[in-house]
């Protein structure tokens, strides 16, 4: 049961965040005044924020396959 859980954190949770999610952050159009998050657009945020959260997925992930949490 444990590997299951460590493939959805390390790997479903990412993936989701990156390929299904990221295109509903594209919606705006480049050539008027988009709203921007912490100074940038709405998609660059996004994928920022996925590459600082990634890691903290894949160190859960590995926990699980540690110890052998289920």
């Amino acid at each position: 049961m444990g590997k299951g859980k460590a493939v959805f954190w390390g790997f479903v949770i990412p993936w989701l965040a990156y390929v299904v999610i990221s295109p509903l952050f594209n919606f705006f159009n480049p050539q008027t005044k988009s709203p921007l998050i912490l100074g940038m657009p709405p998609l660059m945020f996004w994928d920022i924020l996925w590459i600082i959260l990634t890691p903290f997925c894949l160190l859960i992930a590995y926990n699980i396959e540690k110890k052998g949490w289920s």
